[in-house]
């Protein structure tokens, strides 16, 4: 696993890498034959159970039962109501294959992020980043990934066209950003598509709201995939441009 997260791509010719896959397989077998055997014990011990009980006998006297009087309505106990509701779930699923299918999940997970790496590592050739800071905080936000190298590209600023505007929704945001931003591939000569909105975690909305109100800078960081010092900076904007919008003694009209 070390060596696989190390070269982040699949060796396929690899002994430990085979042996993890039928490790992962053999631990899936063991977590189906576990379940399938608890249900057999179930039905087992049900049926030996039933081997002693005899039949009740017929009533020969049916007496109607006498309408009692309703008590009030109680209030209803939402935990306890919860509680009733889930109380099978131990019974079909033991705490132990629990444990099982979050252990299998979790590998299954930590494969399937691999397999995304060792993809994305084929692919995508350049990353974008926006940058947005005033010189004390700052945040990165992905734009994009390119399929060829940084040479390739070339970007288009028009500052005046440049705008930042933040929508704030429950648990995540999104930034709209691209006007007066083009991407050209020189190698096709041709105008590659930016996304209009941007994604925003929750837990950077704070610190992006609190920079979009006072003076910032924003910048495109062009980074190339096989060496992580290859990068390259293209300013969008800098707090000079916001100071010569917003002239601290405007002119008298």
């Amino acid at each position: 696993m070390a060596t696989v997260d190390i070269d982040s791509e699949w060796d396929w010719f690899s002994p430990w890498s085979w042996l993890t896959i039928v490790g992962w397989i053999a631990a899936g077998v063991a977590l189906i034959l576990a379940i399938r055997i608890r249900f057999q014990l179930r039905s087992l011990t049900m049926i030996l159970m039933a081997r002693g009980t005899h039949g009740a006998e017929i009533p020969k006297i049916i007496s109607l039962p006498t309408p009692a009087s309703t008590p009030a309505q109680q209030a209803v106990d939402i935990i306890a109501e919860w509680a009733t509701h889930v109380s099978h779930i131990p019974s079909l699923l033991p705490i132990e294959v629990l444990l099982l299918l979050c252990a299998f999940f979790w590998i299954a997970f930590k494969l399937g992020c691999m397999i995304y790496k060792s993809h994305k590592a084929k692919v995508v050739k350049t990353r974008l980043l926006l940058e947005i800071g005033n010189g004390t905080d700052s945040i990165l936000l992905p734009i994009m990934g390119l399929p060829h190298s940084m040479r390739y590209y070339r970007l288009v600023i028009n500052k005046p066209e440049m705008d930042f505007h933040l929508t704030e929704f429950n648990f995540f945001g999104r930034l709209t950003w691209n006007r007066g931003v083009r991407l050209l591939n020189v190698a096709f000569d041709m105008l590659v598509p930016l996304p209009t909105t941007l994604f925003v975690k929750i837990w950077q909305l704070r610190t992006l709201k609190t920079l979009l109100t006072g003076q910032f800078y924003a910048a495109i960081q062009i980074m190339s995939e096989n060496a992580v010092a290859d990068a390259e900076i293209v300013v969008l904007r800098s707090p000079v441009d916001d100071a010569l919008r917003h002239p601290i003694y405007p002119s008298i009209k």
